[in-house]
């Protein structure tokens, strides 16, 4: 085996071990993304659980047993072990500093805050919380509106990313030999992989320039 055979055939293999290795972080990263978000679409009726349950006389804890028992995934079995850990003599603020730690949303966050704050100086817990509840679906309302009025620039950045490839679906197809003379050249893979690198960074700005955060 030739010297140039043998580093091709390394670097292809570097090549596929490396796209091999980034496919699960990037997988995992994907349902890590999907369940915050099925969270936080949760949440305010897990907030509105609780202030009922405090106006009917219930203690935080068995309110937050209610919601380990009555919601679905994520936030059913998160609470759920949220109450196990007061169960086993944890405060309630640890146990949901915790929580926090494992789901780092700012809805969280305030939750934890405002719990933190009523058990130190006293208030009405239950009023806090349905405030909290009803400025997080109005986020989500302006969240929703701002979707809705950049889909067209998100739409343009998955355009953009798919259609180099599409081209050369439809080149190579149409032509069989269209890109030999550029696969024949030395400099190709580097080439080839400047390129992909440069859509993946173009892909990414654009759809953070589509991205709104309320």
């Amino acid at each position: 085996m030739s010297p140039t055979i043998a580093r091709d055939m390394t670097a292809d293999i570097a090549a596929s071990a490396s796209l091999g290795a980034a496919l699960p972080v990037a997988y995992l990263a994907y349902r890590r993304n999907k369940r915050l978000e099925k969270f936080e679409e949760q949440f305010p009726e897990a907030l509105d659980m609780v202030t009922r349950s405090l106006r009917a006389g219930y203690a935080l804890g068995a309110a937050i047993q209610l919601i380990g028992d009555e919601m679905p995934d994520p936030v059913g079995p998160e609470f759920r072990r949220v109450f196990e850990e007061i169960s086993l003599g944890r405060p309630p603020t640890e146990a949901l500093r915790d929580l926090y730690d494992r789901i780092a949303i700012e809805d969280l966050r305030f939750f934890y805050t405002a719990v933190s704050i009523q058990r130190d100086v006293g208030g009405n817990l239950a009023e806090i919380l349905d405030k909290l509840s009803e400025v997080i679906r109005e986020r989500f309302r302006l969240l929703s509106y701002a979707r809705v009025l950049s889909a067209q620039h998100r739409a343009s950045a998955y355009c953009v990313a798919a259609s180099p490839f599409a081209m050369a679906i439809i080149f190579a197809t149409l032509n069989p030999g269209y890109f030999d003379a550029l696969l024949r050249w030395p400099n190709a893979k580097l080439l080839i992989a400047a390129a992909l690198v440069m859509q993946v960074i173009g892909f990414f700005m654009l759809k953070r320039i589509a991205t709104i955060t309320v």
